[in-house]
């Protein structure tokens, strides 16, 4: 009975510890893409993007309430990478290396992790500031920081295709699709989207790309504790604020309780962008972060907030001032994650601390007697 009495004390103990192992979510690869341009609402409405809303978004962490940071384009990949827009405010690509600031890639790096860059139609290291048809230097952010070499960017055709090719990805990597792929452009040959029928001729050119090149990672990430989060930088153009709004924020900033575009009543205003989450450990279902008629939800630093989480490292930057008083926070995302199931060798080792930990107190009971 007393043998009982103190294994039944020592699970108690054990028990006790379970929240706190739970709590400790992290993936041994993580893949992010960035897309280009189109609103929550035109990517879910488009019978086109098969790929995307009736394989991807059933087993995703679907974040409705996810919303843009910025126009135009450039900065929103800063935001993501850095917590910051360093500055930026349009969209001229840096030449040269020009910032220093601590970012994700440096973070893992410090700590002993790796980050990779691939860039979709990239023209190697040498011609890494020059745009091309298809190539945008601004939408690769890392290239910019003296603190992240060179040599981690890699033309996405050397992507790998393979379980042993997956396995071997850096901790956390970033994926760009070239113009003609991210839902920018409709055509290979640099046209823009600029009508209803280019634009879902781009989200569905998108969406292909998606299929042949990430489903292969994604099914493989499910049963091997890795993650693939798909985002986007902003909204269509159509939906950017109106000049007064423009005015008054500054820049370019949006935010999720500035109201819908009169000058296009059916967009949504505020920004809101897609944002999944598929992989190991995730819940799918629609989750709405506190986003509600008078503001919340969360932005793309959120999203970094939460890759920083799963590796303990610093933050990076702050949550943009705007998005705060519209009601978000500066926090990792947390509630799309299933608690882990501790293994019998971490229950068993858990139960094995508790009762050692019985013990003791036990024996400076008696020996206090």
């Amino acid at each position: 009975m007393v043998h009982m009495r103190q294994s039944f004390a020592a699970l108690t103990v054990a028990l006790a510890f379970l929240p706190s192992v739970a709590r400790a979510v992290t993936y041994d690869h993580v893949v992010v893409v960035m897309l280009e341009n189109h609103s929550y609402q035109e990517i879910l409405s488009d019978p086109g993007a098969t790929y995307i809303n009736n394989t991807l978004r059933p087993q995703s962490a679907d974040i409705t309430g996810s919303y843009g940071l910025q126009h135009p384009s450039q900065p929103n990949y800063h935001w993501l990478f850095s917590g910051s827009n360093q500055g930026i405010t349009t969209d001229t690509p840096p030449t040269s290396q020009i910032f220093s600031t601590p970012n994700l890639a440096s973070g893992l790096i410090a700590s002993g992790r790796t980050f990779g860059g691939y860039a979709d139609a990239y023209p190697g290291e040498a011609n890494r500031f020059q745009d091309t048809t298809n190539y945008a230097v601004r939408h690769v952010p890392w290239l910019a920081y003296t603190n992240v070499p060179a040599s981690l960017t890699q033309d996405f055709s050397s992507f790998p295709t393979t379980a042993a090719g997956f396995a071997s990805l850096p901790t956390v990597s970033f994926v760009i699709p070239a113009l003609n792929h991210d839902m920018h452009d409709y055509n290979d040959s640099g046209g823009e989207v600029f009508d209803q029928t280019t634009s879902l001729e781009a989200i569905d050119k998108g969406d292909a790309w998606l299929h042949d090149n990430l489903d292969a990672y994604i099914n493989w990430a499910k049963t091997n504790n890795s993650l693939f989060i798909l985002v986007t930088d902003e909204d269509s153009s159509a939906d950017w604020p109106l000049p007064a709004t423009g005015e008054q924020n500054g820049e370019g900033y949006t935010a999720s309780n500035l109201g819908p575009n009169s000058n296009n009543p059916g967009n949504s205003g505020p920004n809101q962008i897609t944002t999944l989450f598929a992989g190991a450990n995730i819940v799918p279902g629609q989750y709405a972060e506190g986003a509600n008629a008078e503001g919340g939800g969360i932005t793309n630093v959120n999203v970094l907030r939460t890759i920083e989480s799963f590796y303990g490292l610093s933050p990076n930057g702050a949550q943009s001032p705007l998005a705060l008083s519209a009601g978000a926070n500066d926090l990792p995302i947390t509630d799309i994650f299933a608690v882990p199931e501790p293994s019998i060798i971490a229950l068993i080792g858990l139960a094995g601390a508790g009762m050692l930990f019985a013990l003791r107190r036990r024996a400076r009971r008696q020996a206090a007697q």
